[in-house]
């Protein structure tokens, strides 16, 4: 009887497994991948809990989240609004560096290739 993880054909032979629901089946590499639910054989990782802790941490964070824009909204918006003016500023200066490089590549190859200077 193989439970947890198998690889290659149907290795989870339990009726109730895959039968009833309890076995989540997805692929990868071209490979059936069997994960059992009710967790690994012998490592007692319980796939329930881990759902049960992720959604509580989820919720966690939407709360503080709603907390720190009521508290800082507005502070948070303006530093926001900075952040994004910088960026788009570093793109602009990033795109005339680029245009300077080309420009510079440009007239080294003309130097080389015919000797002089564009």
């Amino acid at each position: 009887m193989m439970h947890g993880m198998g690889f290659g054909g149907n290795e989870c032979d339990d009726d109730d497994c895959c039968g009833a629901g309890s076995c989540g089946m997805g692929s990868a590499g071209g490979r059936r991948i069997y994960v059992r639910m009710q967790g690994f054989e012998g490592l007692g990782v319980d796939y329930r809990e881990m759902l049960l802790n992720w959604a509580k941490a989820e919720l966690l964070k939407e709360k503080v989240k709603a907390k720190l824009d009521k508290k800082y909204g507005k502070e948070l918006d303006a530093l926001a609004d900075a952040l994004v003016e910088v960026m788009g500023e570093e793109g602009e200066q990033k795109k005339e560096l680029g245009k300077k490089k080309e420009d510079a590549r440009k007239r080294l190859k003309s130097f080389i290739e015919d000797g002089e200077v564009i």
